[in-house]
């Protein structure tokens, strides 16, 4: 059951009621959990289903497990473990990313617990680490925390983990509370990004995603560079991601409302626009609170009579001036 319910966070597709955000995608599946014990063997059939999804040309291993206990207590990975050097998963799984796969991974769910960290292998370097918020953007209680044992921030990015609609056995549509429902809603953005993205690399697009966090200038090893969006992370991967706002179409006509486009650095905060004459009159003067999803204000242009305006256009991220043509 937890198997359809990972699946169906990026492959489902219910109209109404579930839409993964990967489907239509191709799939290998690879069971590498024994449900009977549980053992360091486990670590290495996942070492094993990453070689072979390797020479079947796999993009992007989603892995909603983690390792930090035994049935044998002898073998429990350590704190000071969680350095991804240690364990045989997180070795396998830099080592998937130095062949040039994507490795998402689950934070964790012992964020309540006495452990509260991240499980192997969520401290791996040069993978992407899924904590979980709820759908108001809350931390959820029960996510792993960071740092690794060696001091990077984890987990990389959030997404939602809590009533994330998943399908199930008894072929419903459910609800489930977990990072390993995070990691694969997370997973489906990242294959669409890396498809309209194909010449970068997993490292690359990995990067692009940290950028565009809701939390980059200031992360933290609970939600770590925070909610992604994606609009931006596409700009950040063509280096663009400070670039300056703009307006479109210009020259605009007759009453025809315009665009303006503001900088990733402002999507979902403040930003007001402020419309000038040549002459320095200010015409009108609005403050919007841009979606966090979208980079785009509509702005009308009724009552504005044909000629050349002065667009202002100031956000906490990048503020500028540019010119607007109206015929």
């Amino acid at each position: 059951d937890h198997g359809i319910g990972v699946l169906s966070a990026i492959a489902g597709y219910a109209q109404g009621s579930l839409i993964g955000t990967g489907f239509g995608a191709s799939f290998y599946l690879f069971r590498t959990e024994d449900g009977a014990s549980e053992t360091l063997a486990e670590e290495a059939n996942w070492l094993m289903a990453a070689e072979k999804a390797d020479s079947l040309g796999v993009d992007i291993i989603n892995t909603s497990l983690g390792y930090t206990t035994f049935d044998d207590p002898a073998t429990n990975h350590k704190y000071s473990d969680m350095n991804g050097r240690t364990t045989i998963i997180s070795k396998a799984a830099v080592h998937a990313a130095r062949v040039g796969m994507l490795c998402v991974v689950s934070a964790g769910n012992d964020g309540n617990n006495s452990w509260k960290y991240i499980a192997a292998p969520a401290d791996a370097d040069s993978i992407l680490t899924v904590g979980a918020i709820d759908a108001n953007f809350n931390p959820a209680r029960f996510s792993s925390w960071g740092p690794t044992a060696d001091g990077r921030i984890k987990p990389d990015v959030v997404a939602q983990g809590v009533a994330t609609s998943i399908g199930s056995a008894n072929n419903s549509i459910q609800t489930g509370n977990g990072t390993s429902f995070s990691a694969p809603v997370m997973t489906g953005m990242v294959a669409g990004l890396w498809q309209s993205l194909p010449h970068l690399t997993n490292i690359e697009i990995i990067e692009a995603i940290r950028r565009s966090g809701s939390r980059f200038r200031n992360p933290d090893n609970k939600v770590g560079f925070g909610v992604p969006c994606f609009n931006k992370a596409r700009l950040a991967a063509y280096g663009k991601l400070a670039e300056i706002s703009t307006v479109v179409p210009n020259p605009v006509v007759n009453d025809e409302p315009f665009k303006v486009v503001i900088s990733p650095a402002d999507v979902g905060k403040t930003v007001k626009i402020s419309i000038y004459d040549v002459s320095g009159k200010i015409l009108s003067e609005q403050t919007f609170q841009s979606a966090h999803y979208s980079n785009t204000l509509l702005i009308p242009s009724t009552g504005f009579a044909p000629g050349l305006y002065l667009i202002k256009i100031e956000g906490p991220g990048v503020s500028t001036v540019t010119r607007l043509v109206k015929q």
